[in-house]
């Protein structure tokens, strides 16, 4: 009802089992503002930032609205868990110059002057990245059609399942272009595998990003969502 997505709902799931590895597997009934407490002492000891904290807390809130609402167990209260602050973390990102020599790193072409379509791809996906701020998940799921050129721009489900309209930079465009003159199939995902055999991953984009890092000598743990932040 609430339209989280997969990965929210993998990670609460996550959560749940860390708590029950912790605290103990309680009937649900049993949970107590000790239990709570008890949770936060573990979670200290361990060094657990204030995020990871605020994680599984919130799925501990969640399990108990859940059960008192729907199932109308005599559960205790959720707002008796109290959520610890997040500190405001700075926003890190890369400037002018370590975007440069990040995207000169991408290797575009083979030895026999040949175009590398792996490298096209991830240089594509670095400026549509950039060009347009979206995650991850939003870029590897666009399909072709889903791009108005004309406009520049295309409709994409984010976070929470809702819908935006996101924008494109020409630049980023004519890297789309480029790589999709390149391609030999007719798959509807804009961002696809070696020889169009099936839609890019969040699995396949890691190794690029880290030899690319690497390559242009930048010191800043490169990632999609660092882009996005750039």
């Amino acid at each position: 009802e609430l339209g989280f997505a997969p990965q929210t709902i993998a990670k609460y799931g996550e959560c749940l089992r860390q708590v029950a590895r912790w605290i103990g597997d309680l009937p649900v009934t049993d949970l107590s503002k000790q239990h709570i407490l008890a949770l936060k002492s573990v979670m200290l000891s361990r060094n657990h930032s204030a995020g990871r904290q605020v994680c599984i807390l919130a799925a501990v809130k969640r399990l108990l609205m859940f059960c008192q609402q729907e199932l109308g167990l005599p559960v205790m209260q959720s707002d008796l868990i109290v959520l610890p602050k997040r500190p405001r973390r700075e926003v890190v990102y890369l400037n002018t110059a370590e975007v440069e020599r990040f995207v000169s790193s991408i290797q575009l072409s083979n030895q026999d002057e040949t175009p590398f379509e792996p490298g096209l791809r991830f240089r594509t996906l670095v400026e549509v990245l950039l060009g347009t701020a979206m995650r991850i998940s939003e870029a590897l799921s666009l399909n072709r059609q889903d791009i108005d050129f004309v406009n520049r721009e295309a409709v994409v489900i984010g976070k929470g399942n809702k819908q935006r309209t996101v924008f494109f930079t020409e630049r980023s465009l004519l890297w789309i272009k480029r790589y999709l003159d390149l391609r030999q199939d007719a798959r509807p995902a804009l961002f696809v595998t070696q020889g169009g055999r099936s839609r890019l991953s969040r699995t396949d984009v890691w190794r690029p990003f880290v030899r690319c890092r690497q390559l242009a000598r930048i010191q800043k743990r490169v990632t999609p969502h660092l882009l996005r932040h750039t």
